[in-house]
């Protein structure tokens, strides 16, 4: 589905693909989805820079999440803050870090460091804790959740 502010291509890559990522299926799947966002932007009257594309790697290894950045993935999302402490230190190149869905408050002095983007900030608490916690001279950017239904 496509409206004028959201833009959604999905890709899948089960755990049991892994192998074949790092060799040139991960850039035949990579042009794919390229494709497909151009596809998608010209059907919406977009320009392709409106569009950023999130590599979201859960479930796979650092060096999946290297092979995508090496091939120009720049933002690139996880959902569990034990796999962002475990992977961020080993990663190289030109990329952001997005941490996805829930964080929990007694999480977040421990992920802040690590990420450039926090997606799904949900409730009061949470924004009080991240400003507690963070680092005043290092911007994080935040995306806001709202329940809009009541």
């Amino acid at each position: 589905m496509i409206n004028s502010t959201t833009l959604e291509i999905q890709t899948v890559v089960q755990p049991e693909d892994r192998k074949y990522l790092m060799s040139e299926s991960l850039k035949q799947r990579l042009e794919h989805i390229e494709e497909q966002i151009n596809q998608a932007c010209s059907r919406a009257g977009r320009k392709r820079n409106s569009v950023r594309l999130i590599g979201v790697t859960k479930n796979h290894d650092h060096s999946v999440v290297q092979a995508l950045i090496d091939s120009g993935v720049r933002d690139i999302g996880e959902n569990r803050v034990q796999e962002i402490l475990k992977k961020v230190p080993v990663l190289h190149g030109d990329y952001e870090m997005h941490m996805i869905g829930h964080l929990q408050t007694n999480k977040v002095a421990a992920v802040l460091p690590y990420i450039n983007w926090l997606q799904s900030v949900d409730r009061l608490r949470l924004i009080e804790r991240i400003e507690y916690c963070s680092n005043k001279e290092r911007r994080l950017n935040v995306l806001v959740e709202v329940n809009t239904s009541g």
